[in-house]
């Protein structure tokens, strides 16, 4: 039987990529519906919680920064894309995985935070 801190990763591996293929698919399906923000950020905390080890911090805070100023851009740049109906679901698409990301990397930032203060 596996241990529960064995099932840990397994949970957080499978919370990053359900926050990435709801962000696709909602993007496509649900674009501009209110309760995917909220569902993929109650992922997001989850795979701040219990995916990201305490080594991979800082590469994935930097890599999380990057993913949101890309995601935000390509955001702007979907809505003006010709064929507005194309250009407004990629504009979600690109919302809800800014969203899914800056959740998980705010829990990142309160941890690091929290355990820069605790050995102070």
């Amino acid at each position: 039987m596996a241990k529960k801190n064995d099932l840990l990763p397994v949970v957080g591996a499978w919370a990053f990529f359900a926050g990435l293929l709801i962000s696709l698919v909602a993007g496509f399906v649900f674009p501009g519906q209110s309760w995917v923000p909220v569902t993929l950020g109650i992922i997001g905390v989850v795979v701040g919680l219990v995916n990201i080890a305490d080594k991979e911090t800082t590469t994935f805070l930097i890599a999380a920064i990057a993913f949101n100023v890309a995601a935000s851009n390509l955001a702007a740049v979907a809505q003006n894309i010709a064929g507005a109906s194309v250009g407004g679901y990629l504009h979600s698409v690109f919302a809800y995985a800014g969203v899914f990301v800056a959740t998980a990397a705010a829990i990142i930032a309160i941890k690091t935070i929290y355990g820069i203060a605790k050995s102070a």
